[in-house]
């Protein structure tokens, strides 16, 4: 199965970020039960988590991560058989966290 194309971010946040991509097509979709995203701090290749979309999905939030900290995604079209091929890897950093400023005490 081919991989899904043109993986890109469309939201970042200290905490989580979003990502998009084109869907599978041709005969490969009509065996498509959907679409897994694995993704890891880049400074570490040991994957923290693969997360699960149905097949009509084309993107997805990931959240719980560290602020400032790159990250690397893959997203690939899986079916019965198991996953398709891999993305090509995208890495996202995510931006760093607000600073609370402290009150002020009487």
């Amino acid at each position: 199965m081919p991989a899904p194309s043109n993986v890109t971010q469309i939201a970042i946040e200290s905490f989580s970020f979003t990502i998009k991509w084109d869907k599978i097509t041709g005969s490969a979709a009509s065996v498509l039960i959907g679409y897994r995203v694995r993704y890891y701090l880049s400074s570490n290749s040991s994957f923290l988590q693969t997360n699960s979309t149905g097949n009509t999905s084309d993107e997805i939030k990931i959240d719980s991560l560290r602020p400032y900290s790159n990250y690397t995604i893959e997203v690939s079209g899986y079916t019965s058989s198991g996953n398709g091929n891999w993305s090509a890897p995208l890495t996202v950093r995510t931006k760093e966290a607000g600073i609370v400023a402290a009150g002020k005490m009487n």
